[in-house]
């Protein structure tokens, strides 16, 4: 099954499934709307991916809010991500990876292989996050095509954008992805 047709299954039920390519079903029109929709009205709620106990999870953080998730986690290299997740019927999942490192903005392609290779070493945690993997392919495939902080079609309707920010020798690494 191709990651574009695994990311169209329930969002909300996967706390053992591959969350980032699970995050989206149903189909037709996002409006803004959707994704300030109180998550209580949602018939299933999002719910942690991990725990900590996983191989090379050192912390995690979960909260639920009115109208997003928010899921912190810190790995044992001190490397630390944040989840957020919006919508009800058509979800949006922001991943913002907090690096020791300064991202190379001016070079897409080169940010676009860094979020690969953050997605490829979460996906070799634990076999619940194996489905990771498939997003850093996709990552790979599609990295010349990338423009910092633009969206790019991966197929009609559903998209992915890479940004990032720099400061001294730290970064944020933020990779979206989400349906319109």
């Amino acid at each position: 099954m191709s990651p574009l047709n695994i990311m169209k299954m329930n969002a909300y039920t996967c706390s053992s499934c591959f969350f980032g390519l699970i995050f989206l079903f149903g189909c037709g029109n996002t409006s803004r709307s959707d994704f300030d929709t109180n998550l209580a009205a949602c018939p299933q709620k999002p719910t942690p991916i991990f725990q900590t106990g996983m191989k090379g999870v050192s912390a995690t953080k979960f909260s639920l809010e009115a109208t997003k998730s928010i899921e912190n986690i810190r790995f044992s290299d001190s490397t630390t991500l944040e989840i957020i997740q919006m919508g009800c019927a058509h979800v949006h999942q922001e991943f913002r990876f907090e690096l020791t490192e300064r991202l190379p903005l001016d070079d897409a392609a080169a940010v676009g292989e860094l979020a690969a290779q953050k997605f490829t070493a979460i996906a070799q945690l634990d076999s619940r996050l194996a489905g990771l993997g498939s997003w850093a392919g996709m990552l790979r495939e599609a990295k010349t095509q990338l423009k910092i902080g633009e969206a790019i079609a991966l197929e009609p309707h559903h998209f992915l954008k890479v940004d990032g920010f720099a400061q001294n020798k730290n970064s944020l690494l933020i990779v979206s992805i989400y349906e319109e």
